[in-house]
């Protein structure tokens, strides 16, 4: 279709036009087929959609940078499980002098009012993320996080980091 109408142009109007709709359409098309297919192939995890999740972060190298960073990661993943209507619970936190956070655990709780689950717990075929549980939602993030940036009192650059742990509750 595309060289279709490539050769068209100026000639036909009407046969651009709908060239370029059928050309609309395909694309359209082509794209909720690729959304199929890869939900059909990347294998379904109960405990995405079922399981809350307990999110763990230490403050890695770095010193007081990484406990700084550690707390902005940690205010982030809070900030984001209100958005979706989830509880959040500090279970442990041990922060510094300078208000960073050297390690915390923080429980994430999706309540039966809130959830995005089906009332009948079955998943969701149109948009799962919506679908997820904290835990779905979160495990991504498990690993070591990395930020590079320049401290305010210092000229070079300070590579800090970040160790995550997401884990299912029971």
């Amino acid at each position: 279709l595309q060289e279709l109408l490539c050769e068209v142009k100026g000639d036909d109007e009407e046969m651009q036009a709908e060239c370029t709709m059928e050309l609309e359409r395909l694309s359209k098309e082509i794209e909720q087929i690729e959304t199929t297919i890869i939900s059909s192939v990347i294998p379904k995890d109960e405990d995405d959609f079922h399981k809350d999740a307990i999110l763990e972060v230490r403050s890695g190298a770095g010193g007081d940078e990484a406990s700084l960073f550690s707390s902005e990661l940690l205010a982030a993943y809070e900030r984001i499980a209100k958005q979706r209507n989830w509880s959040c619970e500090m279970l442990h936190i041990q922060t510094t002098d300078l208000g960073g956070v050297r390690e915390a655990s923080l429980s994430i709780t999706a309540s039966s009012a809130n959830s995005h689950w089906n009332s009948d717990d079955s998943i969701q075929e149109e948009d799962e993320s919506a679908s997820f549980g904290p835990y779905g939602f979160f495990k991504w993030e498990s690993g070591v996080h990395r930020v590079q940036r320049v401290p305010i009192n210092d000229a070079k650059i300070h590579t800090s980091t970040t160790s995550v742990a997401v884990l299912p509750t029971a």
